[in-house]
């Protein structure tokens, strides 16, 4: 489970869904792997990612912090499924939105242009909604190389060497994949 901050701004959304701008804060420190379904192998592969994310244990506190969030900035919305949150059909108590949105990937202080396609889920009345849930409908391409993450602890580096003698590389690029929910937090 992957600690997140969405800090939506709009402007006249929900009315307007094309208006809609924020941020999607991304605590990567919470990472968490899974991938070979035995708790000490997805242990040491969690370990593996911190310290090439550069925010494991071996790493000074001050560039840990530097490199623990990864931000998500929606500039634009580019099309939706309906215009107005009220426009979408409502199924036990929640509307659902399809958005491609284009913003900013700032990770491991890089920052990519990115386009998203997303089905966002609103809950509560349409004038105000109570929650979001954002799910990303394919997974954004995003390079190792160009964010800087790469092998930096001894196993890492091995693994990367001993791969490049037999003519194989690390895969530059990964899938990252949302799935996260906001609920209001009441008046300001």
């Amino acid at each position: 489970m992957m600690g997140w901050v969405l800090a939506a701004r709009r402007s006249s959304a929900p009315q307007d869904l094309k208006k809609t701008t924020g941020e999607i804060d991304l605590d990567l420190d919470d990472l968490k792997t899974e991938t070979f379904g035995d708790k000490d192998k997805d242990s040491a592969q969690t370990e593996h990612a911190h310290n090439w994310l550069e925010i494991g244990g071996d790493v000074a506190p001050k560039q840990r912090e530097e490199n623990r969030w990864a931000r998500f900035t929606i500039k634009a919305v580019e099309s939706t499924s309906v215009a107005k949150l009220a426009d979408a059909p409502e199924a036990n108590g929640t509307r659902s939105v399809k958005v491609v949105a284009k913003g900013d990937m700032w990770m491991h202080g890089v920052t990519s242009p990115k386009t998203v396609k997303l089905t966002v889920s609103f809950s509560g009345p349409p004038a105000a909604p109570t929650q979001v849930h954002v799910v990303s409908d394919e997974p954004v391409l995003l390079s190792l190389k160009e964010h800087d993450v790469k092998p930096r602890d001894v196993g890492g580096k091995f693994l990367n060497g001993a791969l490049e003698k037999v003519g194989k590389k690390i895969d530059d690029q990964v899938q990252v994949s949302l799935d996260l929910t906001a609920r209001a937090s009441g008046p300001r």
